[in-house]
């Protein structure tokens, strides 16, 4: 006689109940992982971890984790961008879920000042807000507070090299105002805590002064 498959599920579940009423834990059925049986019928097995079973779907720890800005001009003043043909991409990518250490890939583009022309510098930083309307929604620097970085107050992002941002948090542009850096930080959050922050481009060079915000991206997962 031919068994269909709901009815094979019925025979798994009444043989998992017998061993588990006999008092062994996670029966496998001879088999090398432990068997998860859903009420649907159908039949799937659970990753065993250094503590046990762990739950079917979740994610793990290892590996990095990345988040990306699609970065347009932002912060004008009377309708005026500083950067109106800026664009690129802005990656952040944290060790692993769980880690604050992270690194920052500029590859932007059209960053030209106002009055050094294509050559320009400035910082590149997660701010605390999530929107790029204006500097408000955009907030500060985004940082967990403590005792390390330049200012003693756990700050990564200034062009100084300190212990949670070895090489500091700046970029320099080459021909056609196009920037490309890399830099390790520790901002004191990680992934989770970092998706949808605004990513913010600074100009230490620009008529308007006052390390002026001229680029911005929400940091989006990859």
């Amino acid at each position: 006689m031919k068994i269909i498959p709901n009815a094979l599920a019925q025979v798994f579940i009444a043989t998992f109940c017998i061993k588990a009423s006999s008092g062994e834990e996670n029966p496998t059925f001879g088999m090398s992982q432990p068997i998860d049986m859903s009420l649907g019928g159908s039949m799937s097995f659970l990753k065993r971890d250094a503590g046990g079973l762990r739950k079917r779907g979740s994610k793990s720890s290892k590996g990095k984790k990345c988040l990306e800005a699609e970065m347009e001009p932002s912060n004008a003043i009377n309708g005026n961008f500083t950067w109106p043909d800026v664009e690129g991409t802005v990656k952040v990518c944290f060790d692993s879920s769980t880690s604050t250490w992270g690194k920052l890939d500029i590859d932007v583009k059209y960053l030209r000042s106002s009055i050094t022309g294509d050559i320009t510098g400035g910082g590149v930083h997660v701010h605390s807000g999530f929107s790029c309307t204006n500097s408000t929604t955009q907030g500060p620097h985004y940082w967990k507070p403590n005792s390390t970085g330049i200012k003693g107050d756990g700050d990564p992002w200034y062009p100084e090299s300190t212990s949670i941002a070895p090489t500091g948090t700046w970029y320099n542009t080459g021909a056609k105002g196009k920037a490309e850096r890399k830099f390790r930080f520790d901002q004191g959050y990680g992934y989770d805590l970092t998706v949808g922050h605004a990513l913010v481009i600074h100009d230490a060079n620009t008529t308007e002064g006052g390390y002026r915000r001229v680029a911005c991206g929400i940091l989006k997962e990859t």
